[in-house]
């Protein structure tokens, strides 16, 4: 049996693949994999598999693709039947999961939102690749036999169409196409070499493109990022074989659709090796995922012998052989009955075409924008390698480049990305498009600075369509009567975290915002209504490191969640408030006004001991020092607190405490507490059961009732904020 540490590290490795894939069947069979896994006495299971649960049902709920390996359909069903065993999920429930995961036909690779062109195309006028991914999984250190990675089959289809002025060359129904992981290139700088090879197999292809040639290519994958060089060939036969149809008579064939294709494309159409290891994950997908054969790069076959074993395997050194029907191990190509109706709606001239000055300047635009593209540069610029444009909020994706000194906005269809120099670095990015004071609609990009150089930080609204700054605010008073950073030599302000929402149920959006108090360990909480200054604030003694607002009760009316380190009690805080409780934002201005101190008696006072809903304070213990010689409370990386809860069951905030020095992504302890002020529970958790169990006699029984007893008696819950506290 595998001990706790080992399953605690397991455990991480899969909280990190849910925090960074968004591949709801990768997250599936990882998550089951994972459930499968675990002992059935071992201590703390239980908690293991609520958080499994969580994961688990939602992505087969959204998963694209049926499980076709009877390994993977296996995790699934053990998986589902523990959660039944355990009372964690009704069997109704886990039978229709398991019919759906591993029926046919159940994958959805054409919803409703792929383009209008391919929803109308017939199947005879589309070409369909099936393109193998893998990804890695965690796998258990105890199971030498565990695979390290998952292989599953997407499937990708382009439609030839006649492209009207100033569309892109190629629209996608992912909005995922210019993003890269883990140093692997995205499906935008892939597609740019493929259409070039392309290009350059067929001499034809600018004419093709002067009489208004495009594409439309849907993914199944329509929801996450597909990156890596190896969809780069079955990109290339695809755009090959539509520019061949297209610009002349006399080829009316497609890539067989019941083949698989992977391998690396270079400009130049050589197709490029990609790793042995890779490529036997790929044929083994490839065999399960119900494909007649699959094409690889020249040379590799030899390699992967045991894995291409009664499977057709063929090989391929350059597009070109793709063209000329070269010798293969067997038929790479069929015939492609929409290659005529494609090429004659290609060649039905519009009146726009006249003349063909505009002609020549799209082909120009393409064949310019391809040349200087260069060899690993920025691809998103490139004509037509993007989707259509449609700047929409979910469309919208802000980075931080430069040190955290300048954003990069794209969003599907861009021509360029969008740059924009900040006013120091920037902590905090978010979006909206319902600002509260703002035009509805308008779409909205809001970001925190950081003190940088001796200025203070600041709070910036920015119009990524007008590119300009549309408001800003610049962090140098509290809005308390007793403000630090007049009083205090050597305090500065800096951005820590932030939450655009809808903070009051008037369906716009306000923003709150935590503040540091550099370099005391203090923070300030504003809530900013419209393009004002604050409307509230909150003083809190200690950092905030996490803010949500959320319903918790469902009355419509939201609550505003701040939780970080409470530094009276060396322990961990969450405050629980609604918007009308902050305290009124007063300049220095307004409280030099004697007109303006009608509510001076609620923010009197230096500190500001305001009324709120709930605050929980879990402070440190002497027993704590004593095991493991802690001095604060802390929590595991990644969040303080999650909230637990269902559609007809209100929301309880869990709290993850870390009470050794061991700094995992798995907690000590889960510490919940209704809101407000309800049932306190503490549950140890298997990493602090391990701990008990491997210090000896010397440390107290740190899960016991006694201890948890004691430790309860000394956690304050409460509707008013603690600055100060008492270890009495």
């Amino acid at each position: 049996m595998p001990d706790v540490r080992a399953i605690d590290d397991y455990f991480e490795d899969l909280g990190m693949l849910w925090d960074e894939c968004a591949l709801p069947n990768v997250r599936a069979l990882a998550t089951a994999r994972f459930i499968t896994a675990l002992p059935d006495d071992l201590r703390g299971r239980r908690y293991y598999l609520q958080e499994s649960a969580s994961r688990l049902l939602p992505a087969l709920e959204r998963m694209t693709d049926r499980f076709r390996d009877p390994k993977h359909q296996a995790w699934v069903r053990d998986a589902l039947e523990r959660l039944v065993r355990d009372g964690l999920l009704e069997t109704s429930v886990a039978r229709a999961l398991l019919a759906a995961s591993a029926a046919e036909g159940s994958g959805r690779t054409q919803g409703t939102d792929v383009p209008a062109a391919m929803a109308s195309a017939p199947p005879g006028q589309q070409i369909l690749l099936r393109v193998p991914l893998l990804h890695p999984i965690p796998a258990p250190s105890w199971d030498a036999e565990a695979p390290g990675q998952v292989g599953l089959i997407t499937e990708l289809t382009l439609v030839p169409r006649r492209r009207v002025p100033g569309a892109p060359l190629v629209s996608w129904n992912n909005a995922h196409t210019g993003e890269s992981l883990s140093g692997m290139r995205a499906l935008n700088d892939v597609a740019a070499d493929a259409f070039m090879a392309a290009c350059e197999a067929v001499p034809d292809a600018p004419q093709a493109c002067e009489e208004g040639l495009g594409f439309e290519i849907s993914i199944s994958e329509k929801e996450a990022p597909i990156v890596g060089d190896s969809i780069g060939l079955g990109l290339c036969v695809a755009f090959t074989a539509a520019l061949k149809a297209c610009a002349g008579r006399g080829w009316d064939r497609r890539p067989r659709g019941d083949l698989a294709w992977t391998g690396r494309i270079s400009p130049r159409g050589e197709v490029g090796r990609i790793e042995a290891l890779s490529l036997a994950h790929k044929i083994r997908a490839a065999r399960q995922g119900g494909v007649a054969g699959i094409v690889i790069p020249a040379g590799m076959a030899d390699a992967t012998e045991t894995e291409r074993s009664g499977f057709q395997v063929a090989e391929l050194a350059h597009v070109s052989g793709f063209l000329l029907s070269e010798p293969t191990a067997f038929e790479i190509t069929e015939p492609w009955p929409g290659a005529d109706r494609a090429r004659r709606s290609i060649r039905r001239r519009p009146p726009w075409l006249a003349g063909g000055l505009i002609a020549a300047a799209v082909v120009a635009a393409i064949l310019i924008g391809l040349a200087l593209r260069g060899g690993d540069g920025d691809r998103s610029s490139l004509p037509g390698i993007g989707a259509e444009p449609a700047p929409a909020l979910a469309d919208l994706r802000v980075e931080t480049i430069h040190e955290q000194r300048e954003l990069r906005v794209t969003w599907p269809g861009q021509t360029a990305p969008l740059l924009v120099p900040t006013e120091g670095p920037v902590r905090i990015v978010m979006k909206t498009d319902r600002l509260a004071g703002d035009e509805r609609g308008a779409l909205r990009i809001a970001y925190a600075t950081a003190q940088a150089g001796g200025h203070p930080g600041r709070l910036v609204v920015y119009d990524p369509l007008a590119q300009e700054t549309v408001w800003r605010y610049i962090f140098t008073e509290s809005g308390l009567p007793g403000d630090p950073l007049r009083d205090r030599p050597g305090v500065s302000y800096s951005t820590k975290v932030g939450r655009i929402a809808d903070c009051d149920g008037d369906e716009d959006d306000e923003i709150v915002l935590a503040v540091a108090l550099n370099p005391e360990a203090d923070c300030l909480l504003w809530l900013f209504d419209g393009l004002r200054d604050p409307v509230g604030v909150v003083r809190h003694i200690g950092y905030f490191e996490q803010i949500e607002v959320v319903d918790l009760d469902f009355d419509g009316t939201p609550e505003i969640l701040a939780a970080g380190h409470h530094t009276p009690s060396k322990g961990v805080s969450l405050v629980v408030l609604h918007a009308n409780q902050f305290a009124p934002f007063r300049s220095s201005a307004s409280m030099a006004d004697p007109s303006t101190q009608g509510g001076a008696a609620r923010v009197a006072g230096e500190v500001h001991d305001g009324l709120c809903l709930t605050h929980l304070v879990v402070p440190l213990i002497p027993e704590f020092t004593a095991a493991s010689g802690i001095t604060e409370l802390w929590w595991p990386e990644g969040e303080i607190f999650e909230l637990v809860g269902t559609e007809r069951k209100a929301t309880v905030p869990r709290l993850a405490i870390s009470a050794t020095h061991l700094a995992r992504r798995v907690p000590d302890y889960l510490i919940a507490a209704g809101i407000p002020c309800g049932e306190l529970r503490i549950l140890p958790t298997a990493n602090m059961e391990h701990f008990v169990a491997t210090q000896g006699p010397l440390v107290a029984d740190l899960c016991g009732e006694a201890f948890l007893d004691r430790w309860r008696s000394a956690i304050f819950c409460g509707d008013r904020i603690q600055h100060r506290w008492s270890e009495e």
